[in-house]
């Protein structure tokens, strides 16, 4: 009798696991499909940038990297501003796991690279200025991106590229 206990016991703590395994998973399928329209749109995005991009990667060294991000001229601040802003956001969805990372090196991981080099200085100046002035909102100032830039590197987004090409032969 206490066999036929202890079976049906285990039996209803499997079909329990079972049924919370499932449970996580379908949770987390939701998440995913709920973040897919805002990745979707963010890598539309990176296209829209093209020119900022470019304003970045050629033409911002024109300006002292001492002036940080909100003291460069109007135009370049605006255009600089948006790359930040758009890979700061693509930071945060990677971090979170609303991202494949994996996807998002082989789509734009050298170009994430690089921007965080052109970049780098003036944030780093735009954190030190926070710093002074003790500003706790804006204290992590790009840590998203820094940290896209740093999952970028770690991943070597031509080895993903290649990678995936060996899928299509």
């Amino acid at each position: 009798m206490a066999l036929a206990g202890l079976v049906v016991s285990l039996a209803s703590f499997l079909v329990a696991c079972s049924a919370a395994f499932f449970a996580y998973r379908q949770v987390d399928a939701a998440r995913v499909a709920n973040a897919l329209p805002v990745v979707l749109d963010l890598l539309g995005e990176f296209e829209q940038t093209r020119a900022e991009r470019y304003f970045v990667g050629n033409e911002l060294a024109r300006y002292p990297p001492e002036l940080g991000v909100w003291e460069l001229p109007d135009e370049a601040r605006e255009k600089v501003l948006r790359v930040l802003h758009y890979l700061d956001h693509l930071g945060l969805l990677v971090d979170r796991g609303l991202a494949d990372v994996e996807a998002i090196a082989g789509f734009a991981g050298g170009a994430i690279v690089a921007l965080w080099t052109a970049l780098a200085p003036y944030i780093e100046v735009e954190r030190e200025k926070r710093q002074r002035d003790r500003d706790p909102v804006d204290a992590g100032y790009q840590e998203y991106f820094e940290d896209l830039a740093a999952r970028m590197a770690e991943l070597d987004p031509p080895e993903i590229r290649r990678h995936l090409r060996s899928f299509r032969r």
